[in-house]
């Protein structure tokens, strides 16, 4: 799943709002990137190219080039390098 809002945001005395796009934001997802089954990447996170996120992983923050995002809330791991074979 790929979320770019939470749907609904607090209001006044304590009742929810229902404008998604008020706290919308971007989600950008870089090339040859995995997410894995049941994955989540919530708004305002970026995956860089290559990168990869595991299956079950709540994605909050970013997960750089060449990186392993796994776990609830994802941890981020070096995988490999970003640079291609010579």
């Amino acid at each position: 799943m790929i979320l770019d809002n939470d749907f609904h945001h607090p209001i006044e005395n304590f009742a929810w709002g229902s404008d998604p796009v008020r706290e919308a934001r971007h989600v950008l997802i870089g090339r040859v990137v995995f997410i894995g089954a049941r994955a989540i990447v919530l708004k305002g996170v970026t995956i860089g190219d290559r990168a990869i996120v595991g299956a079950g992983a709540v994605a909050t923050c970013e997960v750089p080039a060449g990186h392993l995002a796994v776990g609830n809330p994802a941890q981020v791991k070096p995988w490999r390098s970003t640079t291609p074979a010579e």
